[in-house]
């Protein structure tokens, strides 16, 4: 019997912890100054290194510039940061 409330309270635990993570990635995306520039869509974890590997950098750029803009955004790696090539 002892067993049942230690499980009703690992799953509260888990039900607030799921909460606490949605609740940040709302808070986090709204908050992201560059959530409206477009770019490709980074693969979790690498980011846009496998893409950037494929072909030479400037053929890249500017079949990314001709898909998305003049401005745009790319990740390299999840590191947290988005590198912003301006084309002409």
């Amino acid at each position: 019997m002892t067993g049942s409330g230690s499980d009703s309270i690992s799953l509260f635990l888990v039900i607030v912890l799921l909460m606490l993570m949605v609740l940040l990635m709302v808070v986090t995306r709204r908050r992201d100054p560059l959530r409206d520039i477009p770019g490709p869509k980074p693969y979790p974890v690498i980011g846009n290194v496998f893409e950037m590997v494929q072909i030479e950098a400037v053929d890249l750029f500017l079949k990314w510039c001709k898909e998305y803009g003049k401005i745009l955004k790319y990740q390299v790696f999840l590191l947290g940061e988005w590198h912003i090539p301006v084309g002409g």
